[in-house]
């Protein structure tokens, strides 16, 4: 059997290439969504994916040494610009927001290389704050492919997608971002600015396009599907 929680992962196991009978699918809804409770505080969240050319050397204790060279590469270069454009302070300033830049766990190292302006910090999620409790608080979330967009949709707040060709993704995905997509799609940093601007001036309403992609990919939005799991897992094992 295979616990899902959304739709389209009931159709990825079901199809030729998995192989699963619908009948080995259980549409319980994923447990870690169930603790997200929306507590948002005006913060629009940046949290990128990982590469593996950036990261530092590892530790014996799992973690990662600081890359010197991380500084060098475009992906630091296009976020530094995004965080600290004029444009995106002066109106995250005139509307009270915060933006957060927080990097996935295998490149927390790098998080002092953000420094911190008016309005923007950069945390890390080793030290500072945990995912669970910056998601719930924030309004917003940019990502690029990270798999947390699913946890941030669950709550139905924007999403929105940062898909420079300048940072290309190092994984292949099957997953249709242009017509199963949770949020906008931003190909360049301009854009970018300018999408965040205009749902910071809406005080980052969740567009009704979206909203019906939100409803129709999840299986369960109750936060009940520890529960199901639970009692699907007794059913299996009777």
């Amino acid at each position: 059997a295979v616990v899902v929680g959304s739709n389209y992962e009931a159709e990825l196991y079901t199809n030729e290439d998995n192989g699963f009978t619908p009948d080995q699918i259980l549409k319980t809804g994923n447990p870690r969504y169930d603790d997200l409770i929306d507590d948002s505080r005006k913060q629009i969240l940046f949290a990128p994916s990982w590469r593996p050319s950036l990261v530092g050397k590892p530790l014996p204790s799992g973690a990662t040494m600081h890359n010197p060279d991380f500084k060098k590469s475009s992906y630091y270069k296009l976020y530094e610009q995004i965080l600290n454009d004029p444009k995106l302070i002066e109106t995250a300033k005139e509307y009270g927001y915060r933006i957060r830049m927080f990097l996935h766990p295998i490149m927390s190292a790098q998080t002092v290389d953000f420094e911190s302006n008016e309005v923007m910090d950069a945390l890390s999620c080793t030290e500072d704050i945990d995912y669970v409790t910056i998601m719930r608080q924030s309004n917003l979330m940019v990502t690029d492919f990270s798999s947390v967009q699913y946890d941030f949709g669950y709550m139905r707040k924007p999403v929105v997608y940062y898909h420079d060709p300048a940072l290309p993704y190092w994984r292949v995905t099957n997953f249709d971002y242009e017509k199963e997509g949770l949020g906008d799609i931003c190909r360049s940093a301009a854009e970018l600015v300018d999408v965040l601007c205009d749902y910071i001036r809406h005080d980052c309403a969740l567009k009704p396009e979206y909203a019906d992609r939100m409803d129709r990919f999840y299986v369960q939005k109750d936060r009940n599907s520890a529960k199901r799991l639970y009692e699907a897992t007794l059913k299996l094992t009777e």
